[in-house]
């Protein structure tokens, strides 16, 4: 009977042993096909739950997970003034966020300028700067090289019809010369799709058909929504933490332990990531399709439609006819899967599109995805492994490809 039991066990454990490698084997094939999207493993231990803050975020400092809250009645989501804030998603990502006493993520800045030229910049998360310190962000890049100011009103969630409503309550009583948009297709035309997962935040959209649309709001009031925040409590509880889900700190033990090496040392990780949702990994399940269009289904810079193009286009000239003096340039931004999706298609419709339309509107047009593409090989350099925005290096080209490729910038 006990040998029956110890081979039973030998039997149990060689198949559960043959079971593990096949399945690692095939997460390995299919994120090297890239049908599973992840970043290869570093195959050296990494502890994720030890995070050693230094003095320099902690002494005299007041954090709060409320940095991206509803609290403008016209463009809802915003940060309170004079906010700050820690996001921490490893120990090599630690950002320190602030904000000026508009709200702004950006330095100190007046009303009004004597300076000839100033540039007033709106987008959304690329465009704020997050992951990134401030001095490495694509707005203070531009401005520290063209030596003209570049007020940052970028705000991480934005869609086009925010940043219109933005411009127009807000960003518009600054003196500027020019106005620089940020288009992230990725995720801009969900942002303005009244139909989209935003249930319990007040946001607005344009309803009905091209061109005469209405501006509706998902809430009828600003504090209905999950995310609305009284930013007269905004400095009241001591070491609290943006994205407060992230921070790992000081967790060890065996389970840990397990979780570490399977991190470190496997690609089994990246399928757990896409199933228990914690990582920036995904599937594509369109693998019975021709590959042009499983291709073209990775990437918002082809797949959009009408509708979503006609909300972007009007919000676009909403903001030109508010910027009626004012020069305007509106720039693409591709996410790292956008660039890969264009290294087989090499074409860009969106982009070909939007060209057309900033011309008829006479707004000057730059698309950074071919040029991204075009400039290096080394793409991922330019993305973090598991965040999809720019990396420090990623602003720094983006702000290289603008003022070159921008006449008489700006």
């Amino acid at each position: 009977m006990l040998l029956k039991v110890i081979r039973m066990i030998k039997k149990i454990i060689f198949i559960s042993l043959i079971t593990i490698i096949l399945f690692e084997f095939t997460c390995f094939v299919l994120v090297k096909i890239n049908i599973l999207k992840g970043d290869v493993p570093p195959y050296k231990y990494i502890n994720k739950y030890i995070i050693n803050l230094s003095d320099k975020h902690l002494k005299d400092s007041y954090y709060n997970i409320f940095f991206w809250v509803d609290i403008n009645k016209h463009f809802g989501r915003w940060h309170c003034n004079n906010a700050k804030s820690i996001h921490i998603k490893s120990p090599d990502y630690i950002v320190v966020y602030t904000t000026n006493s508009y709200g702004a993520r950006d330095k100190k800045r007046t009303l009004k300028s004597n300076d000839r030229k100033r540039v007033v910049v709106l987008g959304d998360s690329f465009i704020e700067g997050y992951g990134v310190e401030m001095p490495e962000r694509l707005t203070n890049i531009l401005e520290k090289t063209s030596s003209v100011e570049h007020l940052n009103f970028g705000e991480s969630g934005f869609g086009q019809t925010q940043s219109y409503l933005l411009y127009k309550y807000l960003a518009k009583k600054f003196d500027h010369s020019t106005v620089l948009i940020g288009i992230l297709p990725d995720n801009d035309f969900c942002d303005d799709d009244i139909n989209s997962d935003y249930k319990d935040v007040y946001k607005p959209y344009w309803s009905g058909d091209y061109p005469n649309y209405k501006l509706v709001y998902r809430l009828d009031k600003l504090e209905k929504s999950a995310q609305y925040f009284n930013c007269k409590n905004i400095n009241k509880n001591k070491y609290n933490y943006a994205y407060k889900d992230y921070i790992k700190i000081k967790k060890r033990g065996v389970y840990h332990t397990i979780q570490n090496l399977i991190f470190s040392f496997s690609f089994t990780s990246r399928f757990i990531g896409v199933i228990s949702k914690t990582q920036n990994y995904y599937i594509y399940f369109n693998l019975f399709k021709s590959e042009i269009n499983t291709l073209k289904n990775r990437s918002k810079f082809y797949t959009y439609n009408e509708d979503e193009l006609n909300r972007m286009k009007y919000s676009l000239k909403m903001i030109r006819e508010e910027a009626i003096d004012k020069k305007i340039i509106v720039f693409t931004i591709p996410k790292l899967n956008d660039i890969k999706v264009y290294d087989k298609l090499h074409k860009s419709p969106l982009g070909e599109q939007l060209s057309i339309f900033c011309k008829q509107n006479k707004i000057e047009f730059i698309d950074l995805l071919p040029l991204m593409h075009n400039y290096t090989n080394n793409w991922d350099e330019l993305y973090y492994k598991f965040d999809p925005h720019w990396t420090p290096k990623g602003h720094k080209v983006a702000a290289k490809l603008i003022l070159h490729n921008i006449k008489n910038y700006p």
